[in-house]
């Protein structure tokens, strides 16, 4: 068996950069010796350090934590180290089905939205209260509400995924809307589970006028202002302020023509 590997074969086989190995022998983590010619011979326990540095950088532990435990290797310290590597491991796969369910829960979605036969159609929907999550405020252009996405991305963490959000919107400031200003947000809107811990918002129960539209962003000057005359001339007043859902937006396709809007707005009867 052979007992001794030089850096070029270390590097042909576990793929790795001189530098990174190196780096290795500065933490004193490989110790190699030299032959009569100078050139650095790595041991049967420096490749095998090279196999657990390498199992355990794809898990994202710490270099400090590994060379500590490479410094000091046992049966309890191997079990402890197993033990947080199926931590690890386990939290990933939760991660990784709760992205699953959100990704089977959009494409659902996108699935009813394109489908829809009653798009443009003003209509009275009651809602129960609604949980969510919000950011930001006074936002001014779809630039700064897509910035404010990715802090809501932020905020929630794991509990998020861009792609996998059925939920997303923005929340309209209704004055500015008196004022004939439609490109004026209070927040971005994530609408959560009823069970979530994580509110900071919610919408309250009540009758919503709603419509749903095909295309641009900039249409939703023409059905605001169509949901505000439905509800002067059917006996309602506009309470609270305007949401615009994104069923289907710049995240799944880059056709304009393919996103679709939800718009809506609480009312009570005069």
């Amino acid at each position: 068996m052979k007992r001794y590997y030089k850096i070029g074969e270390l590097v042909k086989t576990y793929n790795i950069g001189r530098d990174a190995i190196k780096y290795y022998e500065e933490l004193e983590i490989l110790k190699p010796t030299r032959d009569k010619n100078g050139y650095r011979l790595y041991s049967i326990d420096d490749v095998c350090k090279l196999n657990l540095i390498r199992e355990l950088r794809n898990l994202n532990i710490p270099m400090k934590e590994i060379k500590k435990y490479l410094e000091k290797r046992d049966i309890e310290s191997t079990k402890k180290m197993l033990k947080e590597e199926m931590n690890i491991i386990e939290n990933k796969i939760e991660i990784l089905l709760n992205q699953k369910r959100n990704i089977q829960s959009r494409l659902k979605v996108i699935e009813q939205s394109i489908n829809k036969n009653d798009f443009e159609t003003l209509k009275v929907k009651y809602y129960d209260e609604r949980k969510a999550l919000v950011v930001g405020g006074n936002v001014d252009c779809n630039e700064s509400v897509d910035y404010l996405i990715q802090k809501l991305r932020k905020e929630l963490e794991d509990n998020f995924y861009i792609i996998g959000n059925n939920n997303i919107g923005s929340i309209f400031d209704s004055k500015s809307i008196e004022k004939g200003r439609i490109d004026k947000y209070k927040h971005v809107i994530a609408f959560l589970e009823d069970d979530s811990e994580i509110s900071n918002f919610s919408l309250k129960k009540g009758d919503y006028i709603s419509c749903t539209y095909k295309g641009k962003y900039e249409n939703n000057r023409k059905y605001l202002k169509a949901m505000y005359n439905y509800a002067k001339e059917n006996g309602y007043k506009i309470v609270g302020d305007p949401i615009e859902i994104y069923d289907v937006d710049i995240y799944e396709t880059s056709n304009e023509d393919e996103f679709i809007t939800s718009l809506e707005v609480r009312i009570e009867k005069i």
